[in-house]
């Protein structure tokens, strides 16, 4: 679908919920800190993960490299012993933030839901980190790839499903369920999962970004005559198209897509803010 397609047939995207692990969130730390735990060379461990990952179920990697290991038991004994967390705020992608801020900005809604358990919730929440939205798997009692973990995220945004953009870096767990739920899916290509998955080649029509400071442009780009400014009565801006400011070129297809359709990303006012939560092998 085009973004003139897309405008005449939907209505504008009004907010922006991010998926955790590798999207948000550089895993390479945690997973790192699991292979000195469990005695196991790093190299091993991320090698074996990968494999497990391309066979479609990465929690089997530590069935192929202790088996018989009651994963949850130690999971709490290393909490127990270490006071370790999945996630820290050094392990948040540089583009996470400003990616946010950039959406806040231009008036998005913006939100975290993941496949991660509640407790994790709370390690970034002294970050202050302003969102709209943050649950997971746990405090929804339901998990992706289930269509009702993305139907339960239109209901708690209060939004219909097409006016929500839901952004993941896994194919079979963030593109094709929230696509079916109704949602813009948009892939993140970074991480195992990524590059492993889009071997496959990606659903038609979704929306692909290198990095999340693409967000807003692709936003624009799929939604000419949108205007960026919250304000409905200001026309100051309406019938162009700023991309937005960073380091680094504006992706050529994406700047050319604007070029043409003079467009611009429909935002909304902000609600309320919470926190984000991480998820967790």
């Amino acid at each position: 679908m085009t973004g003139l397609d897309r405008a005449e047939a939907l209505p504008p995207i009004r907010a922006v919920v991010f998926d955790v692990g590798e999207t948000i969130v550089d895993e390479t730390r945690p997973w790192g800190e699991w292979a000195d735990w469990l005695g196991i060379p790093r190299l091993t461990l991320f090698a074996v993960l990968g494999g497990a990952i391309a066979r479609g179920d990465h929690r089997g990697v530590f069935d192929i490299l202790r088996p018989g290991l009651d994963i949850q038991a130690e999971s709490a004994r290393r909490r127990a012993e270490t006071a370790t967390t999945w996630v820290n705020s050094t392990d948040l992608y540089p583009d996470a933030l400003p990616a946010i801020a950039a959406l806040r900005e231009a008036g998005y809604l913006v939100g975290i839901a993941g496949n991660q358990p509640r407790e994790t919730e709370q390690v970034i929440a002294s970050l202050g980190i302003p969102l709209d939205l943050v649950t997971s798997s746990s405090g929804l009692g339901v998990a992706k790839p289930d269509p009702a973990f993305f139907e339960r995220i239109a209901d708690e945004l209060n939004l219909a499903p097409a006016a929500i953009a839901y952004v993941g870096d896994r194919v079979d767990n963030d593109v094709i369920p929230a696509a079916a739920a109704g949602m813009l899916s948009i892939f993140i290509r970074r991480g195992p999962w990524a590059y492993l998955q889009a071997l496959d080649g990606l659903p038609a029509g979704t929306t692909e970004i290198g990095s999340l400071l693409e967000l807003s442009a692709a936003l624009a780009a799929l939604e000419p005559g949108m205007d960026l400014d919250p304000d409905p009565d200001s026309a100051s801006l309406r019938g162009s198209c700023p991309l937005p400011q960073r380091s680094g070129a504006t992706p050529p297809l994406l700047a050319a897509r604007c070029d043409s359709h003079g467009s611009q990303a429909k935002g909304m006012h902000r609600g309320t803010s919470t926190q984000l939560g991480l998820d967790s092998p």
